[in-house]
């Protein structure tokens, strides 16, 4: 107990002890102490071991470069990047790093390594492990990423890197086992192979020079060594993701739609119609339940409805869509200018001292009207009283130069005045410029204008009014996207509607219509 206590100690000693430096040494006034405190307090370290570092790159390098507007926490964001991934980063003494941005690009590194590793960690688990022994390994991948890992060191196009283009083509109707001969090394062509099993219960073999070696004798020879076991698990593993259908019915295996409505209906007996379609999408009869559906992927719907909006009017779709689904794609042809213009007219309910008081310099204001007061009484007093009552030339000529020395300070003073006038003027202008126009892009025209001023009734007379404009191209390509409770395809299907998928995993969107 002693001993921790101790340690405790000496841990609070070292803290205080490396923020009382830091402070001494940097800190010139009470918001420099602050902004060491505020570093202490997000040191990630836990004993202020990054202190000195991040208060020297804020007080003499970042709050400098954005001319007093820097963001502190951005500092600590880095550090903290920094602190938790040491163990990806060479150079780990942090007070080595000269700036903020050499600190940055470091941790933005660690970070990416850090990404690349959770998704390798990902990958290693979209896969099926078919086979294991000590001569062989066979996973069937699930995915493209998984496929470009455990095809890694082949020349297969569909472990390619580049596209997941050839995987996706590829892998349709059949299933794909990677059999890794774990006796061959790289320089093998056959340390690798692709064994790719088709629905129609044809194979192909690919080694890893990406050459189909199927139908040659290295290909028989290369299955024949095959153990039983692992060729009797693929044909399994093929059988239960691709089941045999019924005699009548292999067409289905080209239609992915129709595939989808199988699927849910649970059985094979159903038809196409030919020379027809639902709202562009392809019709089936359920010959059992003597029921039609209207089938579609999500572009098939989404180009149904997309034609469907692009024939109304702006107008119609304002006045008769949801508004929350509108609200964010409204936006402001000008709100810099209009902010302008409410800035400039908010600043006419200010006389010249307001206007100081408002920006926080009514200090200045008061003492630079005294000054000139001041000066106004000196240049009186020698002009009224000093000056009638030289008795010599010199004096006359000395009281003078005094009274034009004194002009030159009040002229230099009014001067000053005018500015600090301007300035307050400015910077409230350029202040309420920026609050209005944050508020209007981070709440939407609509919040601001209708909800919050209430100066339209509804976002139809808004758009109307001119000043804004409906984005109806981003919000036909985001709300048009169904969901699974999508309330869009209403458009496209008579009543409910659900989602199915192919045998890929491809989703489509099936709904009874009356045909």
């Amino acid at each position: 107990m002693k001993d921790i206590i101790k340690e405790e100690l000496l841990l609070k000693i070292l803290l205080e002890g490396r923020l009382e430096d830091v402070i001494k040494k940097y800190a010139n006034n009470q918001d420099d102490v602050e902004d060491v405190i505020y570093f202490s307090k997000n040191d990630p370290s836990g004993n202020n071991k990054y202190l000195k570092w991040m208060t020297t790159q804020w007080l003499e390098s970042v709050r400098g470069f954005y001319n007093g507007n820097g963001n502190k926490g951005d500092i600590v964001l880095v550090v903290k990047s920094f602190h938790e991934n040491l163990q990806r980063i060479n150079n780990k003494d942090i007070n080595s790093y000269k700036s903020f941005g050499e600190l940055r690009d470091v941790t933005d590194e660690a970070e990416e390594k850090k990404k690349e590793a959770e998704e390798k960690k990902a990958v290693k688990n979209q896969k099926e492990v078919i086979y294991s022994d000590d001569d062989w390994l066979v996973v069937s991948p699930l995915s493209w990423k998984a496929s470009c890992y455990y095809g890694a060191g082949t020349k297969w196009c569909v472990a390619s890197k580049q596209t997941d283009t050839h995987w996706k083509n590829y892998n349709k109707r059949s299933t794909f086992f990677y059999v890794i001969d774990k006796n061959k090394t790289q320089k093998d062509p056959l340390y690798k192979v692709a064994y790719r099993m088709l629905k129609d219960n044809k194979w192909e073999f690919w080694d890893a020079e990406d050459l189909e070696f199927s139908k040659q004798e290295r290909g028989e020879a290369w299955f024949e060594r095959l153990p039983k076991k692992l060729v009797d698990n693929t044909n399994q593993y093929h059988m239960d993701n691709y089941p045999s259908r019924p005699a009548g019915t292999e067409w289905i295996d080209e239609d992915n739609r129709a595939q989808a409505l199988e699927n849910l209906l649970g059985h094979s007996n159903i038809s196409p119609v030919e020379n027809d379609l639902w709202y562009r999408l392809k019709i089936y009869l359920d010959e059992d339940g003597n029921q039609y559906y209207a089938v579609g992927d999500e572009d098939d719907v989404t180009e149904s409805v997309t034609s469907y909006y692009e024939m109304m009017d702006e107008s119609e779709i304002l006045q008769h869509n949801d508004p929350n689904s509108l609200q964010s794609y409204i936006s402001m042809n000008d709100s810099t200018g209009y902010a302008e213009n409410e800035a400039q007219y908010m600043i006419d309910h200010f006389d010249e001292r307001g206007i100081c008081e408002e920006m926080g310099r009514v200090l200045d204001y008061d003492n630079l009207q005294s000054d000139i007061s001041d000066l106004d009484s000196d240049i009186d007093s020698l002009e009224s009283d000093q000056r009638q009552d030289a008795e010599t030339e010199e004096e006359i000529e000395e009281i003078d130069e005094q009274i034009t020395d004194l002009e030159i300070q009040k002229d230099e003073k009014e001067g000053e005045f005018e500015q600090l006038i301007e300035e307050c003027k400015t910077d409230y202008v350029w202040d309420k410029t920026t609050e209005i126009e944050n508020e209007i892009d981070m709440y939407g025209p609509v919040e601001y204008f209708i909800n919050d001023r209430g100066m339209f009734t509804n976002i139809n007379t808004m758009v109307e009014a001119g000043g804004f404009y409906f984005d109806k191209d981003e919000w036909l390509s985001n709300e048009i996207l169904i969901q699974p409770t999508g309330d869009i395809a209403y458009v496209i299907f008579e009543g409910d509607f659900g989602m199915e998928e192919d045998d890929e995993n491809g989703e489509h969107y099936l709904g009874k219509i009356d045909y």
